[in-house]
């Protein structure tokens, strides 16, 4: 099991919460709920205080890891090129981010599929990216408008994936058989026809994984946790599948979480 600095051991849990923080500073106190038992970084969910790490931070600022993180941002095509590939139907750079989609619907995979990967592996670490997405229903396939981020390589690692059809978010990872297997889901509402400046945090440690997504509209923070054996170092993948509204990736951070996010993320309130 996943442990805090403190000892405490990791207690998986699921839902979704308000919050309203700024980077890299711990919120004030919302309401006369919060008191000084209450975990640092908590939100209230059904009138209970859940600790949730995106809470207290806003945009994956540098202070949510350990100093060397990777930061990879989007607005310099040679620095891309260093850092990522592409293949398949392969996201544009345009004002300082990544364009994934939106896609043509059409009934090859290849035309639907936007995935990009890091030139570098990684092994425990944690990854959190800042994106903009615009969720449609998709009658064709339920698990379509998506959006996911992979640790430890794309096919092979765990995956964390806002399907914005079905307004879930999953981790899931492949069986031997290549067929998906999901780990764990979180509910999400995912406003039709807006788009929405959202937040995907995925952090591995041996084989447990715990995962937050926030969506800026609703504050809403889905939280998941999962234990899958799966390769100990690989790449992070990034991948759009049939978008029927462009998404835009604008940040993306690579690194080991800052003692207070691993608090956050193993206080027994998840």
């Amino acid at each position: 099991m996943l442990r805090s600095p403190s000892g405490v051991l990791l207690i998986a849990g699921l839902g979704f919460a308000l919050s309203g923080c700024s980077a890299g500073a711990a919120a004030a106190p919302a309401d006369a709920a919060r008191n000084k038992m209450d975990p640092p970084c908590s939100v209230s969910i059904d009138g209970v205080m859940r600790s949730r790490a995106l809470s207290c931070f806003r945009g994956c600022p540098v202070e949510m890891f350990e100093p060397g993180a990777a930061v990879y941002e989007f607005a310099d095509v040679a620095a891309f090129s260093r850092g990522w590939s592409a293949s398949h139907a392969s996201p544009a750079m345009v004002g300082g981010m990544l364009r994934f989609g939106p896609h043509p619907l059409t009934g090859n995979r290849w035309d639907n599929d936007s995935p990009i990967r890091t030139s570098a592996a990684f092994g425990n670490a944690m990854v959190c990216a800042r994106f903009r997405m615009s969720p449609q229903d998709d009658p064709v396939d339920p698990g379509g408008d998506a959006f996911q981020l992979s640790l430890r390589g794309e096919a092979e690692g765990m995956a964390l994936t806002i399907e914005g059809a079905r307004s879930d978010a999953t981790l899931r990872s492949r069986t031997p058989a290549g067929d998906w297997r999901r780990h764990a889901v979180a509910k999400m509402s995912l406003p039709r026809g807006q788009q929405q400046v959202m937040e995907g945090l995925l952090y591995g440690s041996g084989d447990h994984f715990i995962a937050e997504v926030k969506d800026g509209i609703t504050g809403e923070i889905a939280a998941l946790s999962a234990t899958a054996q799966v390769p100990q170092s690989g790449v992070v993948g990034i991948m759009g599948w049939r978008l029927h509204n462009a998404l835009m990736l604008d940040r993306v951070v690579v690194g080991m979480p800052s003692s207070r996010v691993i608090d956050a993320l193993t206080d027994p309130s998840r």
